[in-house]
């Protein structure tokens, strides 16, 4: 389902608004298939975030040092 499977409310409004929606991966889906599959990849990502959240959150309880890596520029050089 790709980037648009992440907000099952849009997917579903555009079933609703009845613009032909057609999943290259999947095309013999069907309206139904694909409400359900925005629904349940909707509810995957929360998942996913809630359990980011308590892992960060037990590794900051725990004294982990938690920074960003910025890198400025690709790195060109070999390391030999």
């Amino acid at each position: 389902m790709g980037p648009l499977s992440g907000n099952a409310t849009f997917l579903l409004a555009l079933r609703e608004s009845e613009v032909r929606f057609v999943a290259v991966d999947m095309p013999v889906a069907k309206d139904l298939t694909v409400g359900i599959l925005a629904l349940v990849a909707q509810a995957e990502r929360e998942a996913i975030s809630r359990r980011t959240k308590d892992a960060l959150a037990v590794a900051k309880a725990r004294g982990v040092k938690l920074q960003t890596v910025h890198q400025s520029r690709p790195c060109t050089e070999l390391s030999h």
